[in-house]
Parts: structure tokens; C-alpha cells; sequence
């Protein structure tokens, strides 16, 4: 696909040398997926656009490849489709399971997913084709169907209601998967979740009453959960 050479601008460079220390303290960190995704995001939100797509593409460049599918994951959560309806190409690593639904745009930032602030890595498993597509054009095809996320994630107050709440609405993305794939879609869902709930109970055994009773609340400055006041 043609991308225009104005957004690829962005990109071409393939990182620079600078080396945004706190970017990478913020990848250092060992939490729950969804927590990390959340962490990172802001803190490239923070910085803009061209500054957060330089740092990405250092990151890259610097550390290994096993990070590789977060990166993929993280980039679509810093952007939004531009138009109602629009969706992100997937990333050319091969074959990504579970498969996208057949209506594309019930998964815009595929393989990522954001629903109520809380985002999800959705990737289970990847059965290489080749060399997957580095991250700097799958960034400049991004930004050519995208725009930079104007606000940091806030994620629900409620998360443990979040997936019952998914599968009631019409938009619930999986509707026409295959029903095999469908429970181990869920499951991955509610795991990373619970993860974020559990993780956030072990840094703060004050916090375990408030999550079981579900009177937490996102505090946006803390970018935790706190018992809600």
C-alpha cells in the first residue's frame, strides 16, 4: 500500500539516539500485561507523537526481539482509526491466532483491543511466514489510516464487569468466530484482568476489600487502582 512520504517522515529514521531513560524505566517495570500497555501508552502520549514514535523505534532497535509482539501491540494503542468504522492493517509477522473476525473494523487496532480505558493484548500465538515486518513501517501504516491518541487510557472503575458487559453489546467483536476459538478467547480476556486486580491487591494489601467489594477506582495521577473514597 502507498504511504504518503510526509507520514513516513516520522518513521524513517528507524530511531535516533536518543535515549528516552524514561521510556525504557517505564519497560523495565515486571507487571500485568494490560498494566503495562496502560503505563507505556501514557507515557508516550505524554511526549507526542514524534517523540513517542522515535522512542518506540529505539526501543526497538536496542533491546531483543522478544519484546517485539508488545511493541506491535502498544504502537495501536497510541492511535485511533481516523474515520468511524476504520481499522488497522495487521502486522505482517505471520499468522496471528486467534484470527481476526470477519468484520474488520469490530477490531480497529488488531492485534490490540481497548474497551472502557483498559486495553488488551490479544495475541496468543504467532506461527512465523518469513521475517515479520519491522515496526517502523507497520508505525508508518498506522499513521497513514490513524491519529495520535489525544488522551491517556483511563481505564473502567468496574474491570470485573468489563467482559460481561463486552459480550452483552452487539459490538462484541467475536461474534462470528469459530466456537472453539471462542473460550480460549475469553479466558485471555478474564486473565488479563484478573492479573491486573491481583497485581494491584499484592502492592497494596489494603486494597484487597476494595477490589473484592468493587470499590476501586483509577486514579489517574497515581496510574493505579485505589479504594475508592
Amino acid at each position: 500500500m502507498f504511504v504518503p512520504t510526509l507520514l513516513v517522515t516520522l518513521v524513517a529514521a528507524q530511531g535516533s539516539q536518543t535515549a528516552y531513560p524514561g521510556f525504557v524505566e517505564v519497560m523495565k517495570v515486571k507487571e500485568p500485561v494490560s498494566l503495562h500497555l496502560i503505563h507505556a501508552a501514557n507515557y508516550l502520549v505524554s511526549i507526542g507523537e514524534r517523540r513517542a514514535v522515535d522512542a518506540l523505534l529505539t526501543y526497538d532497535k536496542k533491546h531483543d526481539f522478544a519484546e517485539s509482539d508488545f511493541l506491535y501491540v502498544l504502537s495501536r494503542c497510541i492511535y485511533e482509526p481516523k474515520r468511524v468504522g476504520g481499522y488497522f492493517l495487521e502486522p505482517a509477522i505471520g499468522q496471528i491466532f486467534p484470527a481476526r473476525p470477519k468484520n474488520l473494523s469490530a477490531l480497529p487496532i488488531n492485534p490490540a483491543m481497548i474497551q472502557e480505558g483498559f486495553p488488551f493484548n490479544l495475541i496468543q500465538g504467532v506461527t512465523l511466514a518469513g521475517m515479520p515486518e519491522l515496526l517502523g513501517p507497520q508505525i508508518g501504516r498506522i499513521q497513514y489510516r490513524g491519529r495520535f491518541r489525544a488522551q491517556p487510557l483511563i481505564p473502567t472503575d468496574d474491570p470485573l464487569g468489563l467482559l460481561d458487559r463486552l459480550k452483552a453489546r452487539k459490538q462484541w467483536p467475536y461474534a462470528d468466530a469459530d466456537p472453539k476459538d471462542i473460550s480460549g478467547i475469553v479466558a485471555t480476556l478474564r486473565r488479563q484482568i484478573t492479573e491486573v486486580l491481583r497485581f494491584t491487591a499484592s502492592s497494596n494489601p489494603g486494597i484487597q476489600k476494595a477490589v473484592t467489594d468493587k470499590s476501586i477506582h483509577w486514579d489517574a495521577a497515581r496510574q493505579y487502582y485505589i479504594p475508592r473514597s
